[in-house]
């Protein structure tokens, strides 16, 4: 898959820019606040039609102007698509291939982003409630049916704390809360168990050096190992007497929602022992590694779209990251320091970003 076309209009910084892309590598450089992270985030857009920054949708718009517009041309097994998105008065109309999209959710298939950047090391040192929301998204993404039991789960949670705080019997809602949590948990485990087949590899190729990292899941604050899927009857044992615990709590206190990940290395929690560089090292190789799965998966190879993420790695972890890129189909990579970057980026298509306006072309001082 390959970006051909960009054009945005009043969308943050940019009044009217189009840009050509040629090649499959390119970066986007300048000082800060010029607007690099705001293409990525323009592209990252046409995916998900929403921002990675959790911007509401009306902060996209230029300050001067009552809407944005963006259009995308980008060729996917010989043919060219179009993507049109229009923002104005709270609403958003999108146009694929001039017809009206439908079901926007369905477009992430044929169109994949994969997002590096500096708040990915929240995925390490943030709270469990961000690396729920990781995968739980990621696997919305891929399957149309999880999307559906993560949103019902949700809503059946709200309904039995409502019952657990009012002093009711939830228990009409304990089959159906049991079955989606069951589902939940094996989808997490069946996907973390796929990802720790290729994770090892990618790891030690950027890393350079050999590393054991592990990919584990707590349910129930219990480390598990993604090998076997629970049962019914195995999954209840793990909720240790819950229905007992909760009376007294007033919510429910077993289930995904309260569930985590946990990353090691060498044996050791990443989160409290590994250097700055091998958690960013580590999060890059996560993200290759489902860059990976997606490509086999869906036969479409995501855009990789990294924003300004060199930092605490030396350069021969940046030289082997590189390295990396080059399996790749399609790249955008912004940052602010060319001269880190300078000697790993002869194959790359330059873009300066200066006054709200783009150059193509060689690096200018």
């Amino acid at each position: 898959m390959k970006i051909t076309f960009l054009s945005l209009k009043q969308f943050r910084n940019f009044h009217d820019i189009e840009i050509n892309f040629k090649k499959k590598h390119n970066l986007f450089y300048g000082n800060n606040a010029q607007g690099k992270t705001n293409l990525l985030e323009a592209i990252y857009y046409c995916s998900y039609f929403s921002s990675f920054r959790n911007s509401r949708q009306e902060q996209l718009i230029n300050k001067n102007a009552d809407h944005f517009s963006i259009a995308m041309r980008y060729e996917h097994n010989s043919l060219t698509n179009l993507l049109k998105i229009n923002y104005y008065n709270k609403h958003k109309n999108i146009i694929y291939n001039n017809k009206k999209m439908r079901n926007p959710a369905a477009h992430y298939k044929k169109f994949i982003t994969i997002l590096f950047s500096n708040e990915d090391m929240q995925l390490i040192n943030g709270s469990p409630a961000v690396r729920r929301i990781f995968i739980d998204r990621l696997l919305s993404h891929i399957s149309d049916e999880y999307h559906y039991i993560i949103k019902r789960y949700t809503k059946i949670i709200k309904n039995r704390n409502l019952e657990l705080k009012t002093g009711n019997d939830p228990s009409k809602w304990n089959e159906v809360y049991l079955n989606y949590a069951l589902k939940i948990v094996n989808a997490r485990l069946s996907f973390l168990k796929i990802l720790n087949k290729y994770f090892s590899t990618i790891i030690n190729t950027l890393y350079g050096a050999e590393l054991k990292p592990e990919l584990y899941y707590l349910l129930n604050n219990k480390i598990i190992k993604p090998a076997e899927l629970y049962t019914r009857h195995s999954y209840l044992q793990a909720g240790d007497n819950f229905l007992e615990i909760e009376k007294i709590k007033k919510n429910t206190v077993f289930g995904p929602h309260k569930d985590d990940l946990l990353f090691k290395i060498n044996g050791m929690d990443l989160k409290d022992f590994g250097s700055q560089g091998q958690k960013r090292i580590f999060i890059y190789a996560l993200k290759f590694t489902i860059f990976k799965y997606l490509k086999s998966s869906f036969d479409n190879e995501p855009i990789l779209l990294l924003d300004d993420i060199f930092s605490d790695l030396d350069n021969i972890r940046i030289k082997n990251f590189f390295n990396y890129l080059e399996k790749c189909s399609q790249v955008f990579l912004s940052s602010a320091n060319y001269f880190i970057l300078k000697d790993h980026i002869s194959n790359f298509d330059l873009f300066s970003i200066k006054n709200n306006s783009i150059t193509n072309g060689t690096f200018v001082h």
